[in-house]
């Protein structure tokens, strides 16, 4: 049998791998440096669980937007250099296709990053559907994310590059 360790070093282990998915930086670099400081503890001593922070039950387009939302357009955002945003970018705009943000039928509707509904009984099915996940995004991800709704980023070996289209 495995000797479990003191209850309170396990509820400080889970608050610190807790804290390492904040948002601000500057705490997780708090955070880290904190872990080093205690070393090494066996996990299997630790008698803590932890909970994904995705669920498991998201729809594909929900996990799409999700990505877009969450991770993808706040890297972009981040990126300090054209390398990393041409990067993203690429990624924003094959995961948009997947969508069916970028078909041809779905591009009038949303001509501007401020699309408004249409009219659906004078839309594509493909087009109905494309405007529902455009209008998920906030207006913010949306005027970031229209330029690539047309445009045609394409990843050549390890660095992508942009042409407008």
């Amino acid at each position: 049998m495995v000797d479990v360790l003191d209850p309170l070093i396990g509820r400080l282990m889970k608050c610190l791998l807790e804290g390492t998915s904040e948002t601000s930086p500057e705490f997780r670099q708090l955070t880290a440096c904190c872990l080093g400081e205690i070393t090494a503890i066996d996990p299997g001593r630790l008698d803590i669980t932890m909970k994904p922070p995705l669920q498991a039950e998201l729809r594909a387009d929900e996990m799409a937007c999700q990505l877009i939302n969450d991770y993808l357009v706040p890297a972009f955002r981040a990126a300090t250099d054209t390398r990393g945003q041409d990067r993203i970018a690429y990624a924003i705009q094959e995961i948009l296709k997947y969508l069916g943000c970028s078909h041809q039928d779905a591009l009038p509707c949303l001509s501007t990053p401020y699309a408004k509904d249409e009219d659906d009984s004078s839309l594509s099915p493909k087009a109905r559907t494309a405007l529902a996940l455009w209008h998920r995004f906030p207006e913010d991800v949306r005027e970031i994310t229209h330029p690539f709704l047309s445009s045609k980023v394409f990843s050549l070996s390890l660095s992508a590059s942009f042409l407008s289209s």
